[in-house]
């Protein structure tokens, strides 16, 4: 974009600040080394490995998982260039989604013809704190969900120019997004939906041909000829299904919410907006639905349906109404109803602790001899807040193994032991260790 106006640029400035500031406070979390793990130490030995449908739990255990080819690379170069430097992480992850969110504020300026659709999009996306916290804060979710949004967009972009060469690129970017998430499969179903919006369906009519050739031609690769992760088979019932869908309806609609919050006065919804809206459900449906069904939530998943319901609600407003609209209000609402329960729960998890235990472990582990046979590490949580498990923080035996195996060529035998029965190891195998963790200090008993 030539300039970027003045509420896009403050929200840009204030937001980069914001993680910038945070950063000193964001480590690796145990996810974060099962992805280091297989893409440092396996993906150098084994090639092959970037083609296959699996992952290794543990350095010796191998399981099926997703077809993620691009993701598992970029973790390695990540690796190659940050090495374990959170700071240099999280500023990718922010570099990433700014830049994708720039390129969808430049799709709507090239689809509506105007710019002021364009500020609309990029401030609120970037006011959204709750939907692109946990993506630019987590190494794994971060290098997953942010080259993502970018290749959509970029995508999108391409779509909705008029010449050759743009739309061929389209199609090889989409393939590219295919690389790092499944999810990006649905992508044509939103660019179908544009098109039927603006009359494009005839003018495009190739275009989308090749996107939906593309999209088919993956759905068939992916769920006929692969195997299915079997920790994300879904098992739908009460818990799983309404509560799931109870954090996305509330978080993915806090924008709807603001700005009805911040103009009372005016209708937005019209049937203009509803019929355009509804030409996007499917698509903003099938970005929530492989995400039911399972007994935990993630706060990763807000990014990509959050980031194109805020697309689809700026497309679907009247130009008309632009005018009585007073951005700045509505982005201050925005901020502060998504910043709320993310702040709520950083404070209940005492995130902004983690960090000390975090680093100490990875450390500790880096430092010890290749000669040591046993790590045994007790774990004792904080009685106020229980739910902040070592297992949670750091991570279970299998990312512990990972972490050691960054490091070292040697396998070694890792145990988490309940707190206060670490003083029970009174004779231990020669070169064992052990270590005692109480939230958030980690102390090493040699």
């Amino acid at each position: 974009m030539k300039s970027v106006p003045s509420s896009s640029a403050i929200a840009l400035i204030f937001m980069t600040l914001f993680y910038f500031a945070l950063s000193p406070f964001i480590y690796f979390r145990h996810d974060d080394w099962l992805m280091l793990g297989n893409a440092v130490t396996v993906l150098p030995r084994d090639w092959a490995f970037l083609w296959k449908p699996t992952w290794f739990t543990s350095p010796q255990h191998e399981e099926v998982w997703f077809f993620r080819p691009l993701f598992k690379y970029i973790i390695w170069v990540g690796y190659q260039l940050f090495s374990f430097n959170s700071v240099l992480w999280t500023l990718a992850h922010w570099g990433f989604l700014v830049s994708g969110t720039l390129l969808g504020g430049k799709t709507l300026q090239s689809l509506a013809g105007e710019s002021k659709f364009s500020e609309l999009f990029i401030t609120i996306v970037l006011c959204s704190l709750s939907i692109h916290f946990a993506s630019v804060v987590w190494v794994g979710e971060g290098m997953m969900n942010t080259p993502q949004i970018f290749l959509l967009m970029l995508a999108s972009y391409l779509f909705s120019k008029n010449s050759v060469w743009s739309s061929v690129f389209s199609v090889l970017v989409y393939f590219l997004a295919l690389g790092f998430k499944e999810s990006s499969v649905f992508l044509p179903l939103f660019l179908l939906a544009i098109a039927y919006s603006l009359r494009l369906v005839r003018q495009k009519k190739y275009l989308l041909m090749a996107h939906f050739g593309l999209m088919i031609s993956f759905l068939i690769f992916r769920l006929g000829l692969l195997p299915f992760n079997p920790g994300y088979k879904p098992h739908l019932s009460w818990d799983t299904l309404v509560k799931p869908l109870f954090y996305f309806g509330c978080l993915l609609l806090l924008p709807v919410l603001a700005l009805v919050l911040s103009h009372p006065r005016i209708n937005f919804f019209n049937n203009r907006f509803l019929m355009r809206l509804c030409l996007f459900l499917p698509f903003l449906g099938l970005l929530v639905a492989p995400h039911l069904g399972h007994s935990f939530f993630s706060p990763g998943w807000l990014l990509l349906p959050g980031f194109f319901t805020i697309w689809v609600l700026v497309f679907c407003l009247d130009v008309q109404l632009l005018k009585d609209l007073s951005l700045r209000r509505w982005a201050l609402v925005v901020f502060f109803l998504s910043a709320l329960p993310v702040f709520y729960q950083v404070y209940r998890i005492r995130w902004l602790e983690w960090k000390e235990s975090q680093q100490g472990v990875h450390e500790y582990l880096k430092n010890l001899p290749d000669s040591t046979t046993g790590i045994y590490i007790e774990t004792c949580s904080d009685p106020r807040n229980p739910e902040i498990t070592f297992q949670r923080v750091v991570g279970a035996q299998e990312n512990l193994e990972h972490m050691w195996n960054l490091h070292h060529s040697i396998p070694v035998t890792i145990r988490l032991l309940p707190c206060g029965r670490g003083g029970e190891l009174s004779k231990l195998p020669a070169g064992s260790v052990v270590a005692k963790w109480s939230f958030p200090t980690f102390n090493e008993r040699l």
